[in-house]
């Protein structure tokens, strides 16, 4: 997710930074750099989330729109080969206060987006949490509500603002949009 940006006006460079060995970071973090290369501010989802490596966008009101993901234990995951009491991996988008962190808002898929909903079969590994959405976008539409898109469930989703309410479904399983025939939807 590296990309040239603006905050406060002027240029900057930002990137999603993951926790390793020699990086320097306790915990994966999103980086602001101004155009020397110097590191003006470091970002984190709220509300105990980890950063997710797909969208840090900065919006031109010092925000930054935000994906994580959330294990969700408990979802009967038998038609998948997985149990009864199986993890779910949910997406979450933040709008957060670059300056203060503060989160202004936040949306969470399985409160919106079923997980009959999924396009995926399986788990990558063994143990793993079923990733039935797959964030991947998170952006503002011109009227100020926002856009998400999930890779598993092959969709667009244009989101209420201020009741996170999913407007409409444009692909996937639910589509509010009717394709001609033969035509396919990938987010």
């Amino acid at each position: 997710d590296f990309r040239v940006q603006r905050y406060r006006g002027k240029p900057v460079l930002t990137w999603y930074q993951k926790a390793t060995k020699g990086s320097g970071l306790k915990r994966s973090t999103y980086i602001i750099a101004n155009r020397n290369y110097r590191i003006i501010k470091k970002v984190r989802p709220g509300n105990g989330l980890d950063p997710d490596s797909h969208e840090f966008r900065l919006t031109n009101r010092g925000t930054a729109l935000v994906s994580a993901y959330r294990a969700r234990p408990g979802f009967n995951l038998s038609r998948y080969g997985l149990g009864t009491n199986a993890v779910v991996l949910e997406s979450v988008a933040q709008e957060v206060d670059v300056r203060t962190g503060r989160v202004l808002w936040q949306w969470n898929s399985l409160d919106h987006v079923p997980v009959r909903d999924t396009y995926a079969e399986r788990v990558k590994n063994p143990g793993d949490a079923f990733d039935y959405f797959h964030i991947n976008t998170v952006a503002e539409a011109r009227d100020g509500n926002i856009l998400i898109s999930g890779r598993s469930t092959n969709a667009m989703y244009k989101i209420d603002r201020g009741t996170g309410r999913v407007i409409w479904t444009l692909g996937g399983r639910s589509s509010d949009f009717r394709m001609l025939k033969g035509a396919y939807f990938s987010a």
